[in-house]
C-alpha cells in the first residue's frame, strides 16, 4: 500500500452469463484476508506454545534438575522464536547476581556460570518488573555497559520470571541484528515464563522439603530422647536412633526397619502398652489434647525415669498421627531429690538461724536448734563442745543420742589429743565418711564407744564467729555417709550460726553482768552519797560487794599515812556458806612486811596474788591512801580482770564517801564551834550595846536637865556645848542600834516564805505618805509586782531604805522615784529603785555599801551610813546581788535580785 503496509489478498474469478445461459463476461474479485491470516498465525503460534509448554512440563516431571529442564526450555524457545542467543538465569538470594542454568549462543554454560546483575539486561527488567526490549544497542547508549553489547548482540529481549508477585529470574533472548523483537515475541514468552516460574517454585519447594526432611531426621537422631511416630492406624512411621538403644535394653539387638509395623506388636514393655491403651483413643478422637506421665524403666544399668509424652499430629483440624517422646529425667529426678533435700536443709538452717538469733541463753538455744539439725541430717547423735576459758579442755555442753553417765569419756576432751580439739585449733572441719571407729585421731576410749554404738561416719564442725573459735559440733551417723559439697557448706553455715549465737550469748551475759555491776555501782554510789556515817558507809559497801563478787573473806582496813598504821574496820568470812562478822578490837597495828597490804602501800596500786585468788585495792582520795579493801576467793575460783575493775570502782566510791564523811564530821565540829562563838558574840554584842547605851542615856538625861533647869544660868556658849553633847549622845545611840540591826540580819528569826512585793510596798508608801505629799514626789510604779521567796521583814528594810534614800538625796524641783522589776534567768527577779536626785560619783560605787561610810557632811544629810550596808547584807542572805548605776546631778538607780518562789513538783 501507499503507507507501506503489507495486506494479504484473496483473488476469485466468476463467469457471468445471460438469461439464456450464455457467457457474456468474466468477474474478478479481490478480498482483504489480512486479519484472518493474522488470526491463523496467532493460532499457529499458540499451538506451538502449547506444544512447547507440554514438552517443558513433561521434562520437568522427569527431573528436578534445573540444568536439564532449562536446556530443553532454551532449545524450545530458539525453535519458537528465531534468535542467536538464549539464556535463563535464576536470581541468587543475595539479589545481586544471576545463576545461569542454560545458555545457547556464543558462550557455553560452563563458561558463564554466575554473572553480576549489574552486567546483565536482567537488571532493567527486574528493576521495572516488566519485559524490556533493546532494539539497537548502538542507538541506545544506556545499554552499552552490559555484557550483551560487548558480546556483539544487536538487539535483546529480557522477560522477568515471576510467580505470586515474586521475581525468580529472567529469560533473555538476543540477535545480532537490531530491531528483531516485537510485542508478539513478548506475548510468546509470557506463558513460557509463567510456567518456568511454576517449575522453579516447585523445585525449590521440593528441595526445601527434602532439606527439611533430612534436617528433621538428623535432628531426631541427635536427640537423646526416644522419639517415634505412628499414623492414625497406629502403624509406626518414624523412629530415631535412641529408639534402638531403648529396644536394646529389652534384649532386641537388631536394627530392623520398623516402618509400617503395628505399635503394640513392637513395644517391648507390657506396662507401656497398658499405659498407652488407656489414652491413645482419647488423643485420636480429640478428647485429650496431650498426655504426659512419668515411667520407671528397670534396666540393666539401673532404674531410668522417663517422662513420656504423646502429642497428636494435626492436619486440617484432623488427627493424622501421634508423636511419642521418652525423655530421660533420671538426672533431673535425682537433682530434684537433692534440691528437695537442700531446700529442707536450708529451711532447717533458716529455722536454726531464727532460733539462735532470738535466744540469749546458750542452753536454751542448743536445746531447740540441735534436735532440728539432727532430724534434718538423719544423724544418730550430735554433741556440742565448748572451749573452757580457763583451761585447754573442751567441755560437753549439749548432746543428743548418747548416755553421758554410761560414757564419761565423752564429757571432757583435751584439745591437744583429740580430733575435735584439732578442728578447734585449725578452725577447719573434718569429715570421716566410714569406719570412724578405726580413725586413730579419735581418743582410743571413744573409738570403742563409736564401735559399740555402730557409728560409721562423722562430721566435726568448728563453731566460729569473726575468726574466733568457741567450740565444735560433732555429728555422728550409723551408716557410711558421703558428704556432698553442698552438705558441707550447710554444715559450715550451721557451725558459723551457732558460733555467732554462742558469741552473742557470751556477750549478752557479759553485758548483763556489766549492767548488773553498773547498777550495783550506781546504787552503791546513791547510798554512799546519802550517808555521812562512817560505820554505815562500810556496811553499805559490804552489802553491794557480796552481790557482784563472790568471796571467802572480805576485809576493810583504814590507813593513816602519817603514822603508817592501819586500823581494821570490817572483817567478814564465809563459814559453812554463811557470812560471819569477825569481831576485832579495831586497834591500830603495823604493816607486815611483804604482805598484800604492804605491796599495795608501797606501789600505791592494786595487788593480785599469783594464783589470782586474792585482791587488795587501795582507797585513794586526793592522792592520799585512806584504807585498803581485801578480798579472797573461794576454793577453785580465780578473780578476773573484770573483778579487779569492779573492786577498784567500789574502792574509789568508798574513798570519796569516806573523805566526805570525814569532812562532814570536821565541818560539823567547826559549825558547833562557830555556833558557840556566835552565841558568845551575840551575848557580847548585847552586853556591850546595853552597857554602852546606859552611860549615854545618863549623859543625855543630865544634859537635858541642865538645858531645862539651868537655862537661865548657863551662858550661850555653854548652851551650845550642851546641845552638842545631846546631839552626840543621840547619834551614838543610833550607831549602836544600827550595829544591833546589822548583827541581827545575819540571824533572822523569821523563816523564808512566799509573799507579794506589792504588800510590803503598800505598807511602806502608806507610812511615808506625808513625806511624799510634802516633797511633791512623783512616784512611778508598775500595775503589779511579782511574788518572791524570802524574809518579809528584811525585804521591807531593803525597800524602805532604798526608797528613803531616793527621797532624801533628791534636790530636784520635780523629784521622781521609779520602782520596777524584770523577769530574769536563774529563777530570780531583777528589781530597781530609780531617782533623779544628786547622783553618785563612779569612784564611790563600792564605798557606799560599807558600814558607816558617808559621802556628805552630817549637816547636809542625816544618817549613820549603815543603811546600804544592811541592805547589801540582806540581799546576799537571799543569794542575790546589788549594784548601783549613777551619774552626778542626774540621779541614781539601785538594782538588786530576789529569788522566785520554788516550783513544787507533784509526782504520781
Amino acid at each position: 500500500t501507499k503507507h507501506g503496509e503489507n495486506i494479504a489478498v484473496s483473488l476469485s474469478t466468476t463467469l457471468l452469463r445471460n438469461q439464456l445461459g450464455e457467457p457474456i463476461a468474466m468477474l474478478n474479485i479481490a478480498r482483504n484476508i489480512s486479519e484472518r491470516t493474522r488470526l491463523m498465525k496467532v493460532l499457529e503460534n499458540r499451538n506451538k506454545q502449547i506444544e512447547l509448554i507440554n514438552r517443558i512440563i513433561v521434562k520437568a516431571n522427569q527431573t528436578i534438575n534445573f540444568r536439564e529442564i532449562f536446556e530443553i526450555v532454551a532449545q524450545e524457545i530458539q525453535t519458537l522464536i528465531p534468535c542467536d542467543d538464549v539464556n535463563i538465569g535464576v536470581l541468587n538470594p543475595d539479589g545481586a547476581s544471576l545463576k545461569i542454568y542454560s545458555a545457547i549462543g556464543k558462550e557455553s554454560l560452563s563458561e558463564i556460570g554466575i554473572i553480576p546483575l549489574e552486567n546483565s539486561i536482567s537488571k532493567f527488567s527486574i528493576k521495572e518488573r516488566k519485559p524490556i526490549i533493546v532494539n539497537d544497542f548502538l542507538a541506545e547508549e544506556k545499554y552499552r555497559s552490559i555484557a550483551s553489547y560487548k558480546q556483539g548482540l544487536g538487539a535483546q529481549l529480557s522477560y522477568p520470571i515471576t510467580l505470586k508477585g515474586k521475581i525468580f529470574g529472567t529469560i533473555n533472548i538476543g540477535t545480532k541484528e537490531p530491531y528483531t523483537f516485537f510485542d508478539e515475541h513478548i506475548e510468546m514468552l509470557h506463558p513460557i515464563a509463567q510456567q518456568i516460574g511454576f517449575i522453579i517454585d516447585r523445585i525449590l519447594l521440593f528441595n526445601k522439603v527434602s532439606e527439611d526432611s533430612a534436617y528433621v531426621r538428623n535432628l531426631l537422631d541427635s536427640i537423646d530422647s526416644i522419639v517415634y511416630t505412628v499414623d492414625n492406624q497406629l502403624r509406626i512411621q518414624e523412629v530415631n536412633i535412641a529408639w534402638y538403644s531403648f529396644m536394646k535394653d529389652f534384649g532386641i539387638e537388631t536394627m530392623e526397619d520398623y516402618h509400617g509395623k503395628a505399635l503394640f506388636d513392637v513395644l517391648p514393655n507390657e506396662q507401656l502398652k497398658i499405659m498407652f491403651q488407656n489414652v491413645i483413643d482419647q488423643i485420636l478422637n480429640g478428647s485429650m489434647r496431650i498426655f504426659s506421665q512419668e515411667f520407671i524403666h528397670r534396666s540393666s544399668k539401673g532404674d531410668i525415669v522417663y517422662n513420656i509424652t504423646i502429642n497428636p499430629m494435626v492436619i486440617n483440624q484432623k488427627v493424622v498421627g501421634l508423636v511419642f517422646t521418652h525423655n530421660d529425667i533420671t538426672a533431673l529426678k535425682k537433682s530434684e531429690a537433692e534440691l528437695k533435700k537442700s531446700n529442707e536443709q536450708l529451711l532447717a538452717l533458716h529455722e536454726i538461724s531464727t532460733l539462735v538469733s532470738s535466744s540469749r541463753e546458750v542452753n536454751i538455744m542448743l536445746n531447740e536448734a540441735i534436735p532440728i539439725l539432727r532430724n534434718n541430717t538423719n544423724a544418730a547423735g550430735i554433741i556440742v563442745y565448748l572451749l573452757e576459758s580457763d583451761s585447754n579442755d573442751l567441755i560437753l555442753t549439749y548432746q543428743i543420742g548418747f548416755d553421758k553417765e554410761e560414757f564419761p569419756t565423752i564429757f571432757n576432751l583435751p584439745i591437744s589429743a583429740s580430733a575435735t580439739g584439732h578442728v578447734v585449733v585449725t578452725k577447719k572441719p573434718l569429715y570421716i565418711s566410714d569406719k570412724v571407729y578405726l580413725d586413730e585421731r579419735m581418743i582410743p576410749a571413744n573409738r570403742e564407744i563409736l564401735k559399740r554404738l555402730n557409728l560409721d561416719a562423722m562430721a566435726l564442725i568448728p563453731l566460729v564467729s569473726k575468726d574466733k573459735v568457741f567450740g565444735a559440733l560433732d555429728i555422728f551417723y550409723d551408716h557410711p555417709h558421703v558428704f556432698s559439697n553442698q552438705e558441707k557448706q550447710i554444715l559450715m553455715l550451721v557451725g558459723n550460726q551457732l558460733g555467732v549465737a554462742i558469741e552473742n550469748s557470751l556477750l549478752y551475759d557479759e553485758l548483763r553482768s556489766q549492767v548488773q555491776r553498773l547498777t550495783v555501782l550506781y546504787q552503791l554510789s546513791q547510798e554512799l552519797t546519802s550517808t555521812l556515817n562512817i560505820d554505815q558507809i562500810f556496811e553499805v559497801v559490804y552489802k553491794y560487794v557480796k552481790q557482784v563478787i563472790p568471796f571467802q573473806m572480805f576485809r576493810i582496813d583504814l590507813y593513816n599515812e602519817k603514822t603508817k598504821i592501819k586500823t581494821p574496820i570490817l572483817n567478814v568470812e564465809k563459814i559453812n556458806g554463811e557470812d560471819i562478822f569477825v569481831t576485832t578490837l579495831s586497834q591500830p597495828t603495823s604493816i607486815a612486811i611483804s604482805s598484800a597490804i604492804e605491796n599495795v602501800l608501797r606501789n600505791r596500786n592494786i595487788y593480785q596474788s599469783s594464783d589470782k585468788h586474792l585482791i587488795a585495792v587501795p582507797m585513794i582520795s586526793k592522792n592520799v591512801i585512806l584504807g585498803i579493801i581485801l578480798i579472797e576467793a573461794e576454793n577453785g575460783m580465780c578473780y578476773s580482770g573484770t573483778h579487779i575493775q569492779l573492786l577498784e570502782s567500789i574502792s574509789n566510791l568508798t574513798a570519796i564517801a569516806l573523805e566526805k564523811a570525814r569532812l562532814y564530821e570536821e565541818t560539823l565540829q567547826k559549825s558547833i564551834e562557830i555556833e558557840k562563838r556566835n552565841k558568845e558574840l551575840d551575848d557580847f554584842t548585847y552586853v556591850v550595846s546595853h552597857d554602852l547605851k546606859e552611860p549615854l542615856i545618863s549623859v543625855e538625861g543630865f544634859s537635858r536637865i541642865l538645858q531645862l533647869d539651868y537655862k537661865d544660868i548657863i551662858q550661850a556658849e555653854g548652851k551650845e556645848y550642851l546641845d552638842s553633847i545631846v546631839g552626840a549622845t543621840k547619834r551614838m545611840k543610833g550607831l549602836i542600834d544600827d550595829l544591833l540591826s546589822l548583827s541581827r540580819v545575819s540571824r533572822p528569826t523569821e523563816s523564808f516564805k512566799e509573799f507579794s512585793i506589792k504588800e510590803i510596798l503598800d505598807d511602806i508608801l502608806n507610812d511615808i505618805e506625808f513625806t511624799i505629799k510634802q516633797r511633791r514626789i512623783e512616784l512611778i510604779l508598775p500595775d503589779d509586782f511579782p511574788t518572791v521567796f524570802g524574809n518579809i521583814t528584811q525585804i521591807k528594810i531593803v525597800f524602805r531604805n532604798l526608797i528613803g534614800n531616793a527621797i532624801k538625796f533628791n534636790k530636784s524641783p520635780n523629784p521622781k522615784v521609779e520602782i520596777g522589776f524584770q523577769n530574769t534567768e536563774n529563777n530570780h527577779y531583777l528589781f530597781y529603785v530609780k531617782d533623779n536626785g544628786i547622783g553618785i560619783d563612779k569612784e564611790f560605787y563600792d564605798k557606799i555599801f560599807l558600814i558607816f561610810q558617808r559621802l556628805h557632811r552630817r549637816e547636809e544629810y542625816e544618817g549613820s551610813g549603815a543603811g546600804l550596808a544592811i541592805v547589801k547584807k540582806i540581799i546576799e542572805l537571799h543569794n542575790g546581788k546589788i549594784w548601783v548605776e549613777s551619774e552626778l546631778g542626774k540621779g541614781s538607780t539601785f538594782y538588786f535580785t530576789l529569788p522566785k518562789p520554788p516550783i513544787n513538783i507533784i509526782k504520781d
